[in-house]
Parts: structure tokens; C-alpha cells; sequence
């Protein structure tokens, strides 16, 4: 048994003795009444009840300090006892009307200045009625019940104030110091914590300015394009949408890429895919579209370690939806895609040119023929869109469906005479309206343009 436990018995044994020389005060006026105040049954019955019913009201009422409500409750009763006792002995009404609303009140105030407060009353009445029955009472000092009255009065006065004061002075030092430090624990974990956090998010910060500087910049575009506009809003501060373009004496080379994943896995993955872009397309300046996404599929797989007969260390299904597109100086466009789309709008219909079933970055690929070209003659208006699926696959509106193309192709062909930039706002404040509250689930890749024809 611990310090604490033994403190807690013995101010509680100490207690119920306290009780018991009430219980025998009371028994011993039973049998010795005093001459001209006799008690009976009824008064004994009564003056337990009392005290009970008050004690149980405070128990059901009172909620704070569960810990010290017991010895509260307990002195509570004691002290009642007492006052009955002297309330049929000594008829002091005043005294204890006055002075028990007080002891309760401190109750519910501070459970040590209870403790304190009420003993400390106790005493003073308990004085102040016997000197005054000395004087005022023939054959006072003569009566048993009162001398084992004033037993009582002593032995709880001077045994169970010290044990119950220093119970619960101790009960709350320690529970305070308990309560102290956990709480200088918790201020440490979350400090802690915060550093942690402004690390990370410091580090987060500084990726994504490294993913934004691999973004081409807008003179590239300028240079292709009579219009466009570009929505790229990773979903966490950095993301796996990225895309690339490369100027060339007859066109661009312009790739969109969906890596695996958002936030920081889908990030490092457009590292790779950005590097490799650099060195299949620009470094040995290759256009065809289909070259392009077969060695980009091999290159990843080299990376990442896939291979496909079972032999790898960690397999790694990781790679990338991607749309690569030529478009050539008179405004025609080849292009080849795995798994995204791309849209082009004359103002009359929408045609959506649909990307192979080809997961670029798993190895499958054997050559380039079994990637698929698609060619797209010259319009002058022809407009041209291609997202991610972080778009269509978002759920939202009354019946929690994804996005898809249908909202998307309605304000591509209602709005087509609009600048680009007015265009993809629209297209973006569809998108949010009807996602509501729902949360983004993926990163937001846009890519619109409209060709120069030379």
C-alpha cells in the first residue's frame, strides 16, 4: 500500500471513530436523559436521519474533487451529528443556523477550507456551549451522556482536523503535482510535435518550389500557342500531376503526366518522370509521340526496378498516366496517350480522343508499335483540353457521383468563343460547385490551348 493509501485509511478510520462516539453519545442519552431535556427513540431515529438525507443531497449534487468527496461527506455527516446532539441538549439554535449554511457553502468551495472552516466552527461553538451551560445548566458537568459527548467533541476535533487536513493538503499536492506534470509532459510532446511539424512543412515547402521550377515557363507556350491557360493545384502542397513542353524548329512536344499517387510519393515520382523527359525528348530530340512513351515506360521500369518475372526486391506498380502530343507549326497534332484524355472543341461538338490501355511505367511495352498514334488535322478552332483524372474522378453533387466529363464538355461548348483563361474558370468553379463539401481526393491538372497556325 502506498503513502497515499495509508493517509486515506487512516483519516477515513478516523472518521467512522468519530461517528461511532456519536452513535454512543446518542445511545448513552437514551439511557441517561437529562432531567429536564429527556430524548426518546424518536429523537435518536431522527437526529441519524437528518444528517443522512443531507449527506445524500450533497453526494448527488456536489460533482467536483471526486477524490476528496468521501471525506468530505463524511466530516459533513459527523458535524451534523454533533449540532443535533447539541441542538437537543443545549437548545444554541442560533448558533448552529448561522453556522452550518456556512460550512456548506465552503463545501462547494474549496473542499481543504471545508475541512478547515467547519472543524474550526465546530470548535468555537462547541466552547462557546459549554461555557455557557456551565453557567446557565444545574448538574451540566454531572451527566454522563454529556461527558461522553464531550469525548466525542474532542476526539474529533483533535484527531480526525489534523488527519483529515493533512489527507487532503497531501491528496491534492500530489494530485496537483500529478496534474502539473503531465501537463509539462504534454506542453513538451506538443512542442515537440510543432518542431517536427514546422520541419516537415518547411521541407514540404521548399519540394514544392522545387516541383514549380520544373514547370515550363510561359514563353515556352507563347511561342506555340495563340491561347491558353493552365490549372495546377496539387491537392497537398506538393503533388503527381506534372507536365512538360519542349520547343522545336517544326513544333512542341508537350506531355501531361498523372504519376501514381499525391502529396510527397507522387512528387518524387514526377522527379523521375521530368528527368527522364529531359533526356528522351531533349537531349536525343525525339518527336514521335509513340518513341516517347515507350521509352519513357522502359526508363521508369529501369528506375524503379519492375520487372515482370517475379524476381524484383520490392515490387513496384508505380508509374504514370500520360498524354504526349506533337503539335507541329501549321496546327496539327499527333499524339499518343496511355490512359488520358484529350479534348479538342470547334465551337460545334466536343470530340474526346481517348487514351490507350497502356500504364506507362510497368514494362509491358516490348516496342513502340504497340503504342497507337492519333493524328488531329489543322482547325482554326479547334481548342484543345487535356486533365488529369484528379477532375472526373472527384465525387461530389446531390447523389455523391464522380465529376466525369459531362459537366465538363457542356462548359467547354458553351463558352468557346471565351478566352481560355475565362474558360478554365469555369470549368474550375464547375468543378467546385459540385464537389461542395466534399474533399479533394487527387491533385488538379488543366492544360488548354489553342495552336498558332503558320
Amino acid at each position: 500500500m502506498d503513502q497515499l493509501a495509508k493517509k486515506n485509511r487512516t483519516a477515513m478510520t478516523a472518521l467512522f471513530c468519530s461517528q461511532a462516539f456519536v452513535f454512543l453519545g446518542y445511545v448513552m442519552q437514551v439511557i441517561y436523559p437529562h432531567p429536564e431535556n429527556p430524548m426518546v427513540p424518536l429523537n435518536l431515529l431522527q437526529a441519524f436521519i437528518f444528517p443522512l438525507i443531507c449527506n445524500i443531497l450533497i453526494v448527488c449534487i456536489y460533482k467536483k474533487n471526486r477524490e476528496l468527496l468521501l471525506v468530505r461527506n463524511l466530516c459533513l455527516l459527523s458535524l451534523l451529528g454533533f449540532v443535533t446532539i447539541i441542538l437537543y441538549l443545549q437548545h444554541n439554535l442560533l448558533l448552529y443556523v448561522v453556522a452550518l449554511p456556512i460550512m456548506i457553502v465552503f463545501s462547494y468551495y474549496d473542499d481543504r477550507k471545508f475541512i478547515i472552516y467547519s472543524c474550526t466552527a465546530l470548535l468555537i461553538i462547541n466552547v462557546l456551549s459549554v461555557v455557557y451551560n456551565i453557567f446557565t445548566v444545574p448538574g451540566y458537568t454531572d451527566t454522563t451522556s454529556h461527558a461522553l459527548f464531550q469525548i466525542a467533541t474532542s476526539g474529533f476535533l483533535l484527531y480526525v482536523l489534523p488527519h483529515s487536513v493533512k489527507f487532503i493538503n497531501e491528496t491534492h499536492n500530489i494530485a496537483l503535482g500529478k496534474e502539473q506534470e503531465q501537463t509539462k509532459y504534454i506542453a513538451e510532446l506538443l512542442e515537440e510535435s510543432h518542431k517536427a511539424n514546422e520541419t516537415v512543412m518547411e521541407s514540404i515547402s521548399y519540394a514544392s518550389k522545387i516541383q514549380k521550377n520544373l514547370l515550363p515557363d510561359d514563353s515556352v507556350f507563347e511561342v506555340a500557342f495563340s491561347d491558353y491557360s493552365i490549372i495546377w493545384k496539387p491537392r497537398d502542397i506538393v503533388g503527381g500531376d506534372i507536365y512538360w513542353a519542349k520547343n522545336f524548329d517544326d513544333g512542341m512536344v508537350l506531355c501531361v503526366a498523372d504519376c501514381t499517387g499525391h502529396g510527397t510519393p507522387g512528387a518524387l515520382l514526377t522527379m523521375l518522370v521530368v528527368s527522364a523527359f529531359e533526356s528522351i525528348i531533349k537531349e536525343k530530340r525525339r518527336k514521335d509521340t509513340a518513341e516517347i512513351l515507350y521509352f519513357l515506360d522502359r526508363r521508369l521500369a529501369t528506375v524503379l526496378n519492375v520487372k515482370n518475372d517475379g524476381s524484383t526486391r520490392m515490387r513496384i506498380n508505380d508509374g504514370c498516366d500520360l498524354a504526349v502530343l506533337f503539335i507541329a507549326n501549321d496546327g496539327s497534332i499527333t499524339m499518343s496517350s496511355g490512359h488520358t484524355s484529350v479534348f479538342a472543341c470547334d465551337g460545334n461538338t466536343v470530340t474526346r480522343y481517348k487514351g490507350q490501355e497502356i500504364y506507362v511505367g510497368d514494362g509491358t511495352l516490348t516496342g513502340k508499335k504497340e503504342v497507337q498514334i492519333v493524328n488531329i488535322p489543322a482547325n482554326p478552332k479547334n481548342k484543345f483540353y487535356i486533365a488529369s483524372d484528379g477532375m472526373s474522378g472527384q465525387i461530389g453533387g446531390e447523389q455523391k457521383r464522380q465529376f466525369g466529363y459531362k459537366i465538363f464538355e457542356q462548359t467547354v461548348l458553351e463558352n468557346h468563343n471565351e478566352k481560355l483563361s475565362v474558360i478554365s474558370d469555369r470549368i474550375w468553379d464547375a468543378f467546385e460547385e459540385y464537389r461542395g463539401e466534399e474533399v479533394r481526393r487527387d491533385d488538379f491538372e488543366l492544360i488548354t490551348f489553342k495552336p498558332k497556325m503558320s
